[in-house]
């Protein structure tokens, strides 16, 4: 009869420690997930071709949900002074070849908002070619 209480309450104890880890192990996935801040999306201009200034952005689609808070990464690869600007949410960053910007931005808007960089002019540094017109999208989803 002793013997027969000992494997109960063993198993008892061993469902008692995989109840306790598990509790702790979502604890800590909710205590992670909810501290852990904006979430950053990278953006870069990418200067395939300095002399023929071919340039694009790298991704040229990016997606978000609804409410979520977003840190947009941008980087300037380019060898000329960069504008980025996202629609709809009044974002226009300056950017100095070679430099990078962090904007906070809450998607509170559903729908797909274009973001671009305008052409540049034509200059010492591009050789005189103007340096051209860089789009894509950001979609924001419910």
């Amino acid at each position: 009869m002793v013997g027969k209480k000992r494997r109960a309450i063993s198993r008892t104890v061993l469902v008692l420690v995989i109840v306790a880890v598990l509790l702790v192990g979502v604890g800590e996935y909710v205590l992670n997930s909810s501290s852990s801040g904006p979430r950053e999306i990278d953006i870069r201009i990418v200067e395939d071709d300095p002399v023929l200034q071919l340039d694009h952005f790298y991704p040229d689609n990016a997606t978000a949900k609804f409410g979520e808070n977003v840190t947009l990464a941008i980087q300037n690869g380019d060898d000329e002074f960069r504008y980025f600007i996202l629609s709809g949410y009044n974002v226009n960053e300056s950017m100095p070849a070679g430099t990078s910007v962090r904007v906070i931005v809450q998607m509170n808007h559903v729908g797909t908002f274009l973001f671009y960089s305008p052409a540049t002019p034509p200059s010492p540094v591009s050789q005189g070619r103007p340096g051209p017109y860089l789009s894509g999208n950001f979609t924001v989803t419910q």
